[in-house]
């Protein structure tokens, strides 16, 4: 079993890893790319205030 200083460590390089990975798909257009593009151009309502037919509540 790993000690809490191992594990650290391991989802550390994990991150490290993960940031490279999206730096090079960034440079070469690839899925994550696209899905921050789609993330970013998402609806900019604050929460809490959606419709209530969305919501599935119903008006009296």
């Amino acid at each position: 079993m790993l000690s809490f200083k191992d594990y650290s460590k391991v989802l550390l390089r994990l991150s490290k890893v993960t940031d490279e990975l999206h730096d090079i798909d960034k440079m070469t257009g690839g899925e994550f790319s696209r899905m921050d593009k789609e993330d970013s151009s998402g609806d900019s309502a604050p929460i809490g205030s959606s419709d209530s037919k969305l919501s599935g509540t119903k008006e009296l």
